[in-house]
């Protein structure tokens, strides 16, 4: 098991074969499930015992008599519930007690570490959509009501995170660290891309925004993966237990990260205090001005459109004059785009100048 993942003892896997692991001890020990095809192998060993043995594995330790007879107890519940033959004598005591001791010999080799998982840092997003930057600098948007979870050494061998709800990421790559999104039913494997994780009751929705991205079930002992790559979504349904993948339908997939955002309102209200600019200017043969360079934008959802920049400029000692320029191109969050104008100083003695963002338009959708 990797080191940053917990790593429950042997009796953890013979409470999960009973169901009695609570949601974040199934979530902690089906990922280690994950890891590795020497787990699953594990696994599979363990349920062969359950099924030759045809006992019930609990958490408990078999090793003293008291528990033994808890073992037995439980076993005539079982028969009384599910019809199932159980002979009452002194050789089933020992049969049960060398089960046990050939599965904990063979697990408590696999497995040492505490027994149970409680990550070191949780984020809720409350009533307002939330922002966070994770210590390897991915950039998370949480729907309300929605949370996750990881711990202290998350992006020290793995980059590992538990979702609640509804997330979008924009993982950085990293080939060395994969990035793993585990709810409580499905895994999503990256390395670097954009994507839009959704679970309810019934149903794990998975929108790929760009790069490619592994989608499987937590309890996936078959190593079943599916690969989903930009523009396209799949579906896991949990009763069912059915994938589905198909071309992205809704574009609006992530436009929940707009609402009930204080954040995006900010930069829609005043798109100004997110453009800044990056410029020079030179005199050509004719002696006339000529300023360029690149507007930028640093909201983290605001699409904006028709940025008109004021420029300033004035000779020596003289008045200072403006102009503007528009620009009509589409500026995306984290990107910039260029502009070049000439100024009407044809022969003049410029030495002062200036480019600054008046105004934008919002692309809303």
């Amino acid at each position: 098991m990797n080191a940053d993942t917990p790593t429950p003892r042997w009796n953890k896997i013979s409470a999960y074969l009973s169901g009695e692991l609570e949601s974040s001890e199934r979530l902690a020990f089906e990922s280690w499930l994950q890891d590795s095809k020497a787990n699953q192998q594990v696994f599979e060993e363990a349920k062969k015992i359950w099924a030759s043995s045809r006992l019930k594995l609990t958490s408990a330790d078999y090793g003293t008599e008291e528990e033994l007879s808890r073992l037995m107890a439980r076993l005539q519940r079982d028969e009384r519930s599910e019809n199932v033959r159980i002979l009452h004598s002194p050789w089933l005591r020992v049969a049960a007690a060398v089960v046990f001791v050939v599965v904990g010999a063979w697990f408590y080799t696999q497995f040492q570490g505490s027994s149970t998982h409680i990550p070191d840092f949780i984020h809720a997003a409350g009533d307002h959509v939330a922002t966070l930057y994770l210590p390897d600098s991915s950039r998370v948007w949480l729907n309300t009501g929605s949370r996750i979870s990881y711990d202290k050494n998350f992006n020290i061998t793995e980059r590992r995170i538990y979702l609640e709800g509804e997330g979008y990421f924009e993982v950085r790559s990293d080939s060395t660290r994969p990035f793993r999104v585990l709810t409580k039913t499905t895994i999503t494997r990256v390395v670097g891309t954009a994507f839009n994780v959704k679970e309810t009751d019934t149903l794990t929705t998975l929108t790929v925004k760009e790069g490619k991205v592994n989608f499987s079930r937590m309890d996936n002992t078959r190593g079943e993966v599916l690969r989903v790559v930009h523009g396209e979504q799949a579906t896991f349904h949990h009763p069912h237990q059915i994938f589905k993948k198909s071309p992205i339908i809704n574009n609006a997939y992530a436009g929940w990260r707009r609402a009930n955002n204080p954040a995006f309102q900010k930069e829609k209200q005043n798109p100004v205090a997110f453009l800044t600019t990056r410029y020079a200017w030179r005199k050509d043969r004719a002696h006339q001005s000529e300023v360029y360079g690149q507007v930028w934008n640093h909201a983290e959802l605001a699409t904006y459109k028709n940025v008109i920049l004021k420029v300033t400029y004035a000779t020596p000692g003289g008045k200072p004059k403006t102009m503007r320029i528009k620009t009509e191109q589409v500026i995306y969050p984290g990107q910039p785009i260029d502009f070049r104008k000439k100024l009407r100083d044809l022969s003049s003695s410029t030495s002062y100048l200036k480019v600054e963002v008046e105004s934008a338009e919002l692309i809303s959708g």
